[in-house]
């Protein structure tokens, strides 16, 4: 079979030495992972850059965002017998880890298609907050209307998670990710009427008008995988039992309070970023 694509004869089209480093001191040690859309009739990446300090002899340095949200430099003796740098990505300390990088959002914008370059109007993205101490990674992007939804890796010493900011102009964001959620934990997607739980609240689901609930199907009998979903119209009814584990995440809308109905669906693994209509 042909291939449809061809591969850029001049490519690659950006290097880690055509983005400046965030601050002096830093050197950008690659480009990856861009989120790619129009806006104002041009084609723009939301890069990730990945840094890292100028490393010493015999030291080892790497940055985090700290608790007050400033940038901070952490220094390692690589004689030191608690450091251990066995993983190029990794390093860990005394049982603690962090990434030998730290990765931000840049945005480049094109006339072509071929030739990209900053824009001073739109400045970089950082990690914000405790959950992305660590940096902000691998950007997606999708336009719904006139807002751009951004769904991002957010890092940290507590892990991996996935992080949501929402913007019409690319200058003015609305962060809903982990680090927004409610009481209940959930996070609401900004123009959409949808919100997202991120975790497992059996009491939200009972109360919630219109609780789509997503889980993997998996046993001794079922290694496929596949993606079982509830949608629970009537939250009188009673409650919902499920012996998924662990407990499915969900997503739920505000709609259809007078339906009284268990609706049951089996589909293929799909994204979950959706309102479900009536």
């Amino acid at each position: 079979m042909a291939d449809i694509a061809k591969r850029f004869a001049q490519n690659p089209i950006l290097q880690p030495g055509d983005i400046p480093p965030s601050i002096a001191g830093m050197k950008v040690e690659c480009l990856l992972n861009p989120g790619v859309f129009r806006f104002n009739g041009k084609t723009w990446l939301l890069l990730r850059v990945a840094e890292r300090p100028a490393q010493k002899p015999d030291i080892t340095s790497l940055p985090i965002i700290n608790a007050m949200g400033q940038l901070q430099i952490l220094e390692f003796d690589n004689s030191d017998p608690k450091l251990n740098l066995s993983d190029p990505r990794v390093i860990a300390y005394d049982g603690r880890e962090y990434l030998t990088t730290m990765s931000h959002f840049c945005l480049v914008v094109s006339s072509d298609g071929i030739n990209f370059a900053e824009d001073a109007a739109y400045p970089p993205m950082f990690g914000q907050g405790e959950l992305e101490a660590y940096g902000i990674e691998d950007c997606r992007v999708a336009q719904v209307g006139d807002t751009y939804h951004l769904t991002f890796t957010e890092v940290s010493e507590n892990g991996v998670g996935v992080g949501l900011r929402s913007t019409t102009d690319w200058r003015k964001f609305v962060s809903s990710g982990l680090g927004n959620l409610d009481l209940h934990g959930i996070a609401s997607v900004p123009g959409l009427g949808l919100k997202i739980c991120l975790g497992s609240n059996d009491d939200y689901a009972r109360d919630s008008v219109g609780c789509a609930l997503i889980d993997y199907v998996g046993g001794e009998n079922e290694k496929s995988a596949s993606r079982q979903m509830y949608r629970h119209i009537q939250p009188q009814s009673a409650s919902l039992q499920h012996e998924a584990s662990p407990k499915p995440p969900y997503i739920g809308t505000q709609q259809d309070p007078g339906i009284n109905a268990l609706e049951i669906e089996m589909r293929q693994p799909e994204p979950i970023a959706r309102p479900f209509g009536p």
